[in-house]
Parts: C-alpha cells; structure tokens; sequence
C-alpha cells in the first residue's frame, strides 16, 4: 500500500483525534500514531520484508475501524445525553488532596519504592556474578546471559519485586507533572531500570517504565491546564532539558544492551542502506527491526493460523502463569513462536494475540472495547479529577501504545504494578493526612 496513503489516513485520524478530545495526547490519535508509524516503517522495506496480503491489510483496517467505533460510541451515547464533552473549554477550581502536604508524602513514596527497584535490581545481579564469577565476566558473556533468560535457566532471582520501580515511576511523573519540573530523585527509579534491563540484557522493561512516565507526566499536565489557580509556570527549556536527559541515558543504556548481547547485526535480508549501519552504536539494523518487523509476524501467522493457545491464554498470561503453579494448568511459556520474514522474530502485534485467543470475533470486540474503555476513562478523569481514574486512563494507554507489539497484559508487571499503584493510593491518603494538618478540611474526591 502506497507510503502517501497511509500518512494522510493518519495525518487525518490524529487531526480528528484533537478535535474531539481538545487535546493532542488522546486515545484515538495515539492508536493512529502507533500504527501509521509501524506500517510506514514496515512499508520501507529496508528488510526485504515480503508484502502483506490483502487477509493482513483487511485485518489491520478492519481492527482500526472497531477501535474507532468504540471511541465513537462514548461520544455518541454523551451526546444523547447531553452533557458537555470538552472539560478543557472552561477552566475550574481543581483540589489535589493527595498534594496537600506540598509532595512530602508522594516523595517519600518515590524514596522508598525506587530503593525497592535498586535493591531488586542488585539482587538479580548477585545472582548473576555468583553464576558468572565477576560483573566484567557477565557483561562479557551478555550473549549467553540472555539465552539463558530466554530458557528460563537464571534460577534465584526474586520474582515481581521490581514491579514496586514502576510504582516510584507513576508518583515520580505524577510529582513532575504537578510542580512543572524535574528534580533529581524524580529520575532514581530510572536508575533502577538501567541496573536491571543491564541485568535482563532486554530494553522491554525500561520502554515499560519510559511510557508510564510520558503519559502520566503530560496527563497531570493537562490537568493542571484545567486549574484556573494553576501557578506554575511552564518553562519549555527545563521540561525539554529534563525529558532530554532521560531519553540519552535511556537510549545509551539500551545501545549498550544491544552492543553487549549482538555488536554486529548481519541482517541478510538488509538492504544496501540498512548494512551501512550494521556496526552502529546508537542507530542500528535492530532499531529498525523492533520498530517494523512485528507486522511482518502477523502477516506470517495469518497465512497459516497454526498457533493453538486456551481461551484468553496471551490476554491473560499472568493469571495462567499464577494456575500452573497450582497444577489447574499447563504452565505456558512467556515467548512466542517465531516466523522467518525473512528476518526470525516472534512478536506479532496484540493483533496476532487477541485472534489466537479470541478469533475473528475478538479482532472485533477487544480494539472496540479498547477504544471505548480508553475515551471513558479520558473523560471521567477529566471530569472528576479521581487519580485512580488516571491510573486506569494510564494503562489503558499502555496498552494502546504496546499494541503494535504485543497484548502487554500478558506481562505480568503490567497487571503487578497496576494493582501496586492502586494499593498505594490508599496508603497515601492516610500518609497525607500524618503529614499535613490541613489534609482534613481540602476536598477529597479521589478517595471516595
């Protein structure tokens, strides 16, 4: 399909996105963005990628338009009932209960839950020097670490616990956004990413803590844009600076992982002006890869439609991983099947996953729900300014931003610190109210 036509339907769909949520962030035009760019990056054809068949671009559309029509349900049934639909037109005095202690009790949660991350990250790295003799000798021998993860061999690291790292995350954007800048213990669960995605020899799990930070960040900000008693300021060059500093130290961190696991990617099936950057640090054949080939894996899995899986086996991974351990279930493994297309991956977009687990019928009724629950969520938090509205509103989002690669509710930190946040916010109601005799007499909708 013509590059030109893809950008204009999604140059169209996030224009219109903007109209009817008022902002540029919103479900529709963030679902638009993920998949115009994975399909212009795979329509670039810098791996000889074979072309989609009409069976992939139907089911791509098909799912596109479902997602659309769930967002155009809430819009629908609101203005059946006549309720307004833009909560940014006016702006209105807003209460932040949780800030009612000045941040004291948010930041002494982003202390305690980063350390949390750090400890967990050293934790797995001891377990790594006992099994490789020293940390020079694992970073050397990062190839064979990340097999052995992939494998399931790395026996003695403990479990979930680095979950807590994407709670500090949460809070940290959430403090940022609130007071319009950085400080340094806003970027110390980052910290705790870098030590374990060096551990991991893997980048999913700081792209993870990378897009809750961005979404709740820019969702407490436009929040604060609502507030007629806003104060703070926004200065462009300090936002620019601090999100400039995450993004190098992140981007480095994940070169590093990608030089120690594979310092040269031969693609055969590169193109002349791939190969001109095989041996790059920061930019290479990889990068392109991750951003294009999941595409080429769902078209694979079309063709054949091979995969037998239990009824919401990948929606629901977590839950069946958690039954195996009781027997109830055959443990399922956490890696897919490969294709060869002509490159070998094994990520085939939440597509592949919710028609493996679902059929046809879910590549209808999962995206519309999507679409709907995500524009719900918008508009509800939008309106009450509830923070576990946000949190909600957060992973929905997640979710929409993982789906050109996988259905990330089959990651169990997805579900783990989903539930982390939430408990959290409770235990901060009650912290709130030790450190500020003024708790008591603010307006308290979040926690009713």
């Amino acid at each position: 399909m013509s590059i030109l036509f893809i950008l204009s339907i999604g140059f169209f769909f996030i224009y219109l996105g903007n109209q009817l949520f008022h902002k540029l962030l919103n479900p529709l035009s963030l679902y638009t963005f993920v998949w115009t760019f994975i399909l212009f990056s795979y329509e670039l054809k810098l791996i000889r990628y074979k072309d989609l068949t009409t069976t992939t671009w139907l089911v791509i559309a098909f799912t596109f338009l479902a997602f659309t029509m769930g967002v155009f349900t809430f819009f629908a049934a609101r203005y059946n009932f006549e309720k307004p639909l833009n909560p940014f037109k006016e702006k209105t005095t807003i209460h932040y209960p949780f800030f009612a202690d000045d941040g004291k009790a948010i930041k002494l949660l982003i202390y305690i839950f980063s350390i949390i991350g750090v400890l967990a990250a050293i934790q797995h790295w001891m377990v790594l020097i006992k099994e490789f003799g020293s940390i020079p000798m694992v970073l050397i021998k990062s190839a064979t670490v990340y097999r052995m993860r992939v494998e399931g061999e790395i026996k003695g690291v403990v479990p979930y616990v680095f979950s807590f790292t994407y709670v500090a995350t949460f809070f940290a954007a959430l403090y940022a956004g609130y007071y319009n800048k950085f400080r340094l213990f806003t970027v110390l669960p980052f910290f705790a990413m870098i030590l374990k995605s060096l551990a991991e020899v893997a980048r999913a799990s700081m792209l993870f803590g990378l897009i809750i930070f961005f979404l709740t960040y820019v969702l407490m900000r436009y929040l604060r844009s609502q507030d007629k008693n806003d104060s703070t300021k926004l200065n462009r060059r300090k936002i620019i600076f601090g999100f400039s500093i995450i993004f190098s130290v992140l981007i480095l961190t994940a070169a590093l992982v990608k030089t120690f696991r594979a310092p040269s990617e031969n693609y055969k099936a590169s193109t002349h002006a791939l190969r001109q950057v095989e041996k790059g640090f920061l930019i290479s054949p990889s990068i392109y890869l991750y951003s294009s080939a999941h595409i080429g894996v769902l078209n694979a899995y079309l063709k054949k439609q091979n995969e037998q899986t239990s009824f919401g086996q990948n929606t629901f991974l977590p839950i069946y991983r958690f039954l195996a351990k009781f027997n109830l279930v055959k443990k399922q493994s956490y890696y897919q099947k490969g294709y060869y297309i002509p490159v070998w991956t094994n990520t085939g977009t939440y597509l592949r996953e919710i028609h493996a687990d679902f059929g046809a019928t879910g590549l209808f009724i999962i995206p519309y729900l999507l679409g709907l629950v995500a524009t719900f969520f918008w508009f509800k938090f939008f309106l009450t300014h509830d923070l576990r509205d946000m949190v909600y509103l957060v992973f929905t989002l997640i979710i929409i931003m993982f789906s050109f690669l996988v259905m990330v509710t089959r990651l169990s930190y997805w579900f783990i610190s989903l539930i982390l946040i939430l408990l959290t916010i409770k235990v901060l109601k009650h912290l709130v109210f030790q450190l500020s005799s003024d708790a008591t007499k603010s307006s308290q909708p979040i926690y009713e």
